[in-house]
């Protein structure tokens, strides 16, 4: 990509953080005060403010889990929902499980673990694109006792499959590559 298609691509991506807030905000309030027919003042108002967020969620002027919280923050402040509501999300186990698997997928990536499972495996199965899957097919079948998210299997085993590749000194957007990294999002 030449410097100057980069350069233009960093001030179009610029353009739309800054504009983002700006744009949500003006999006917040036509639809929270423009009546619509047919629907009632509470429905209005959740609206405005799910389009709100997901204006926010695509231009990314900050990171997309402060817009997700600041949505939760604003529907129950704003009175469109409960407390109890509006956090229900965090009751769950669902999330903290995601949360506990990304970091230890976190701390996999930041101790090298991943490119030692690399390599160790690597070592002890056939080279084919079969000995490949297999060994995912193996190793989400063991992680899916310790982990029960598919998400979270995905995240912890999504760097051991990066390291495998580059092992193998081939790049991560090379055909082998992404075969790895597709069936070890299909397995898990």
């Amino acid at each position: 990509m030449s410097e100057a298609a980069t350069s233009r691509e960093e001030g179009a991506r610029w353009l739309s953080r800054a504009a983002g807030l700006p744009v949500a905000v003006a999006v917040l309030i036509v639809v929270w005060f423009v009546p619509f027919g047919g629907l009632d003042l509470i429905t209005r108002r959740t609206l405005a403010l799910m389009f709100f967020t997901i204006v926010l969620w695509i231009t990314r002027p900050w990171a997309p889990a402060l817009t997700g919280m600041l949505f939760m923050i604003l529907a129950w402040l704003l009175g469109l929902a409960s407390q109890e509501v509006a956090f229900s999300g965090f009751s769950s186990s669902t999330p903290w499980f995601v949360w506990a698997a990304l970091t230890v997928a976190l701390a996999v990536k930041e101790t090298r673990l991943d490119v030692r499972l690399a390599y160790t495996l690597l070592k002890r199965i056939p080279a084919s694109s079969a000995g490949v899957l297999g060994l995912h097919y193996v190793f989400g079948w063991i992680l899916s006792y310790v982990v029960p998210s598919s998400t979270g299997r995905v995240a912890v085993a999504a760097p051991i499959a990066a390291a495998q590749v580059e092992a193998l000194g081939l790049p991560l957007r090379s055909n082998t590559g992404k075969m790895r990294m597709i069936s070890l999002v299909s397995v898990n």
